[in-house]
C-alpha cells in the first residue's frame, strides 16, 4: 500500500500536493489555524512522510545501480618490483622499472591476483584485466589486459595459488619485457600504476 501511495504521489503535480497539504482548512476561513494544529494534522504528516520516502527512494536508486556483467569480469593482477631506495621513499616515484625487473619464464611474466600477493619485493605494478566470464576461474582462463594493449594473462594456479602468466601473443620475450617496462614507467606520472606492496615483509621483520 505504501508503495502504491508513493508511486501515486510521485506523479502528482506540485499544485495538487499543495492542495492536499491544505485540505481541511476551509472551515478556518473565519480564523487562521495555529501553526501547531496545522503540523499535527494526520493527513499533512502522512503526505510529508510519503513524499520524503519518495525522495529517499530516488536518491538511493540513482546511487546503487546493479554492477554490469562486463564490470564484474574486471579484476586486478600485480607484478612485484624492487625499490631504488629501501627505506624512506614510496614506490610511486622510486620503484625500479627496467626490463630486468620482469623475468620472463617458460610461461611468461609472473603476476598474481590481489588475494595472493608475494611478499618478496616492496613495490607492485598493477594491471587491469578483463575475462570473458565472471569468477571463479579455471586453469587456462585467458583475460585481456586494458594496458599494455594486445597483452593478456593466462590463469596458471598450478605454478602458485593466484598465479597469472603475462604474455603478448606474437611478441618475443625481450620485446614483451620492454613493453611491460614502458607501461610501468608511465607510473612515474600516472597514479595507480605503481604502488606500495601491502604484503611486503622486509628482511628481518619477523
Amino acid at each position: 500500500m505504501l508503495h502504491t501511495l508513493t508511486t501515486t504521489l510521485e506523479h502528482l503535480p506540485p499544485d495538487t500536493l499543495l492542495g492536499l497539504l491544505f485540505l481541511g482548512s476551509r472551515r478556518s476561513r473565519r480564523r487562521a489555524p495555529s501553526l501547531l494544529s496545522f503540523l499535527l494534522r494526520p493527513l499533512f504528516v502522512l503526505v510529508v512522510l510519503i513524499y520524503a520516502l519518495t525522495a529517499l527512494n530516488h536518491a538511493t536508486s540513482n546511487n546503487s545501480g546493479p554492477v554490469s556483467e562486463e564490470e564484474s569480469n574486471h579484476f586486478m593482477v600485480a607484478h612485484t618490483l624492487d625499490r631504488a631506495l629501501e627505506t624512506g621513499k614510496t614506490c610511486y616515484g622510486h620503484a625500479k622499472r627496467s626490463p630486468g625487473q620482469f623475468r620472463y619464464g617458460d610461461d611468461g611474466i609472473s603476476t598474481f591476483d590481489m588475494d595472493h600477493l608475494p611478499d618478496d619485493r616492496p613495490c607492485l605494478v598493477l594491471f587491469r584485466a578483463r575475462a570473458a566470464t565472471p569468477p571463479p576461474y579455471s586453469a587456462g582462463t585467458i583475460a585481456q589486459l586494458d594496458e599494455p594493449r594486445n597483452c593478456q594473462i593466462t590463469y596458471t594456479p598450478e605454478i602458485d595459488p593466484g598465479h597469472w602468466s603475462l604474455t603478448c601473443p606474437g611478441i618475443d620475450p625481450e620485446p614483451t619485457k620492454k613493453i611491460v617496462s614502458d607501461y610501468a614507467k608511465r607510473g612515474r606520472t600516472v597514479r595507480g600504476i605503481v604502488v606500495d606492496n601491502p604484503a611486503y615483509s622486509p628482511p628481518g621483520a619477523n
